[in-house]
């Protein structure tokens, strides 16, 4: 996921860099893409919008522990699809 937050790095790289960089970036949009929807968007909201857990309990009107369900099933299947 940190590759997704430094997409600016790419311009400074060497073209084989940059290569593999873009490859990875659609990797990793293709395993967003492939979770179930609360899963993304808690995922989303998390680690992209850098809310925190509670936040998104209210804002989605979900309790904690589900948020946390959905957030650890999300990591798991994304390292899965991104170990490949």
């Amino acid at each position: 996921m940190r590759w997704l937050l430094a997409r600016d790095r790419v311009a400074e790289a060497s073209p084989e860099q940059q290569v593999f960089a873009r490859r990875d970036l659609e990797r990793a949009r293709s395993a967003l893409a492939a979770l179930p929807a609360r899963e993304r968007v808690v995922v989303g909201m998390c680690h992209l919008d850098g809310k925190s857990q509670r936040e998104v309990c209210e804002t989605l009107g979900l309790s904690k522990g589900y948020v946390s369900k959905l957030l650890a099933r999300a990591l798991a299947r994304l390292e899965e699809a991104l170990d490949d």
